[in-house]
């Protein structure tokens, strides 16, 4: 696979995000970091991980619902890092990130894909804004930086049984390392991490499929935990 290719997948997925922005007003709040597990990476072929674009119209409240209009959603619990100052140096490392962390605290990422069939490519993939859907993020926030974030274990409930599991260090070994990738990565192409935005840092385990009337827990002791139920019943989101 061309490095050209992975770009053009990449233009494409930004294309889409500033349309989102000019027609729909909404703005980028963050960044997802996708395939971050040895698993995700042998499906993909692909060696590294991917990233995607959070906008304010994908938030969801904390406890809050859903509206319908999904397509084949799917939940992952998560690692959200939010940031008190610009990421924007060249050589990012594990200190450069911590120094700019305001707080971490547990999320949830709904994946979600326009693509109509499987098997999907690294290029679907990415083209299709890491299949970014909505995200929930905990009211908790933690200082974490000597937190052991690759030993925290993670439990996902559907309908209050459960139904994943997994540990940070699922995230390529650990957490934190997912966020050097990315900053260093979006400053390859002239882009960063920006005050105030938060980071979904990758899935502790498989993403858990969910429907109409669904309701989805997660838990990350010493971290947080959220909550989201689905309403396919309720108006669809205005969505490009």
């Amino acid at each position: 696979m061309s490095h050209a290719n992975i770009r053009d997948a990449y233009a494409i997925s930004r294309c889409h995000v500033d349309r989102k922005m000019r027609e729909l007003n909404v703005t980028q709040v963050g960044w997802k970091v996708g395939v971050t597990s040895s698993v995700l990476q042998e499906r993909f072929e692909y060696s590294e991980p991917t990233y995607g674009y959070l906008t304010s119209e994908m938030a969801v409240l904390s406890g809050g619902t859903i509206p319908g209009g999904l397509i084949r959603p799917q939940a992952e619990a998560e690692v959200v890092f939010s940031f008190k100052r610009d990421l924007n140096c060249q050589n990012i490392t594990e200190g450069d990130v911590w120094d700019a962390v305001d707080y971490v605290t547990a999320g949830i990422e709904v994946i979600d894909c326009r693509i109509e069939f499987p098997p999907f490519s690294i290029l679907d993939h990415i083209a299709d804004n890491a299949f970014a859907g909505r995200f929930v993020v905990s009211d908790e926030k933690r200082e974490a930086r000597d937190m052991r974030l690759a030993g925290l274990e993670m439990e996902l409930r559907k309908n209050g049984k459960l139904a994943g599991s997994g540990f940070g260090a699922d995230v390529l070994g650990d957490p934190i390392r997912s966020i050097v990738w990315l900053a260093n990565t979006l400053r390859q192409t002239g882009q960063f991490i920006r005050t105030g935005q938060l980071v979904y840092s990758g899935s502790f385990g498989a993403g858990v499929p969910f429907g109409g009337g669904d309701r989805i827990e997660i838990e990350i002791p010493n971290l947080g935990k959220t909550s989201f139920s689905y309403d396919e019943q309720t108006t669809r989101i205005k969505s490009l």
